[in-house]
């Protein structure tokens, strides 16, 4: 053997040592990774199991939240049940204490009718007594047992508030809108204004023939009398100042005012109702029937009369001159003609009778 030989072999030899070396390096690197990779498995796996047992617990909680708020509302479903059935009882309860009630009203006030009843049959001389158990049975339950003992008993029980004389006959009276006054008409030929709680007389008013009719105006400030004498005659009714005088051709037998007191009219045998400004007896309107009138009133907005006569008709009336000339102009088709208007107002200047038609030809 030479020496170049062992040379040969010996770097063989730690060629072959030194590659076994590396190998078992290699493989505890790669035991060591599997390791490492086996390790870092579990630790996924250990965290995924951790996940979903976090996840199971926080739906296991959500639901038991669930479960625990339905029951809450089941139990507060359940409680305004009671208490809606309670307030039912108590409501139900409550109406029947209150049929009770007036069932036992209702017996109650018969009782008291009839036992009025019978104090007015049995017992006259205990009206009052009479009178109070009926306004005590009507206070109860309105019946008509009830209310006809009590009219009975007030018709034995009249007594008058006050009372008004005159020298003769009386043919008219009236309040005022306030109840305050009463005016009464006379054959004595006055009129006579009284206070009507005491009868005081508070002015009277003198006519030349008997009085007819007699009447207030809204605000009670003046009164219209109509008289034999052919007149009807605004006064002012706290002092029997005469205002205005309404003069017809025969006697007057029926007067009223307008609602705003501004008109009067007044009916006549002479076969006419007529239409007056209260406050200065100008003639406004006449109304002709074919036969003495005998009533007239305005309607309530003012715009209307109604008269009745002894000629068997009873006529509405339109009476005031602008709306009859509103009508007229409404109806009518032309104005006069030139020729017309000069034959009729001779030199006065033309113009249109109404302004919305055309100048006649």
């Amino acid at each position: 053997m030479t020496i170049g030989g062992d040379v040969v072999r010996r770097e063989a030899a730690e060629k072959e040592a030194q590659r076994w070396r590396e190998l078992e390096v290699r493989n505890r690197l790669i035991s060591v990774m599997g390791a490492v990779a086996g390790l870092t498995a579990l630790i996924a796996i250990a965290l995924g199991l951790w996940a979903n047992q976090s996840s199971l617990r926080a739906n296991q909680n959500a639901a038991t939240a669930t479960y625990a708020l339905g029951q809450a509302e089941i139990e507060s479903a359940r409680a305004g049940e009671q208490a809606a059935t309670a307030v039912a009882a108590q409501a139900t309860a409550e109406a029947d204490r209150a049929r009770a009630e007036q069932q036992a009203q209702v017996a109650l006030a018969r009782q008291l009718a009839a036992q009025a009843q019978q104090v007015l049959d049995r017992q006259p001389a205990q009206l009052p007594r009479a009178v109070l158990l009926a306004v005590e049975s009507l206070r109860r339950f309105p019946e008509s047992t009830g209310s006809q003992a009590l009219a009975e008993g007030l018709g034995l029980l009249s007594h008058e508030l006050a009372h008004v004389t005159h020298d003769l006959a009386v043919s008219a009276a009236a309040f005022s809108p306030d109840g305050r006054w009463v005016v009464s008409g006379s054959w004595d030929n006055t009129a006579r204004v009284w206070e009507a709680a005491t009868g005081r007389e508070v002015a009277r008013l003198t006519h030349d023939g008997y009085v007819t009719a007699a009447a207030f105006s809204r605000d009670g400030r003046w009164v219209v009398s109509g008289s034999a004498d052919g007149t009807a005659r605004v006064w002012e009714a706290a002092t029997g100042r005469e205002v205005a005088r309404l003069t017809h051709d025969h006697w007057v037998s029926a007067v009223a005012f307008s609602p705003d007191g501004r008109w009067v009219v007044s009916g006549s045998g002479d076969k006419t109702a007529r239409v007056w400004e209260a406050a200065t007896g100008r003639e406004v309107a006449r109304l002709t029937h074919d036969a003495r009138v005998t009533a007239a009133a305005f309607s309530p907005d003012g715009q209307w009369i109604v008269s009745e006569s002894y000629d068997g008709i009873a006529w509405v009336w339109r009476w005031r001159p602008k709306d009859l000339i509103e009508l007229a102009c409404a109806r009518l088709t032309r104005n006069l003609t030139r020729t017309e208007w000069k034959q009729y107002l001779g030199e006065e200047p033309y113009r249109k009778t109404c302004e919305n038609l055309p100048e006649g030809e």
